[in-house]
C-alpha cells in the first residue's frame, strides 16, 4: 500500500509545513477571491448601465460610473496577474530550502 511507503518522517517534512501553509494562505485567498468576483461583476454591471441603449453608449459611457467600471475591469485583471507573479516568485524562492530539506520559515 501506498501508506507503507510514506515514512513519519515524509510526513512531518511535507504533510505537516503544508497544513500550515494552507493557513498561511487563507487571508491573501480572500483578496484573491474579492478580485475574481471584481472581474466577474463589474462587465455585466458595464454592460446593463453604460452600453446597453444608445444613449447609454453615446452619453452615459463617459459618465464618472462608467470611467470608474472601466477602471475596476483593468486593475482587476491587473491585480491578478501581480498576484500571480508574487505567489510564483514566492514558490521559486521556497525551491532550494525544500530540496536541501531544510525547515520552512
Amino acid at each position: 500500500m501506498i501508506w507503507e511507503l510514506i515514512s513519519y518522517e515524509t510526513v512531518n517534512q511535507i504533510i505537516i509545513p503544508s497544513k500550515d501553509l494552507i493557513i498561511y494562505f487563507t487571508k491573501e485567498f480572500y483578496i484573491y477571491i474579492f478580485w475574481i468576483s471584481v472581474q466577474h461583476f463589474v462587465p455585466q454591471i458595464y454592460a446593463y448601465y453604460c452600453s446597453t441603449t444608445l444613449y447609454n453608449t453615446l452619453f452615459a459611457s463617459s459618465s464618472n460610473f462608467c470611467r470608474g467600471m472601466r477602471w475596476l475591469m483593468l486593475n482587476s485583471g491587473d491585480s491578478m496577474v501581480a498576484m500571480w507573479c508574487i505567489l510564483g516568485l514566492w514558490f521559486l524562492k521556497k525551491i532550494p530550502s525544500v530540496l536541501t530539506s531544510t525547515p520552512i520559515k
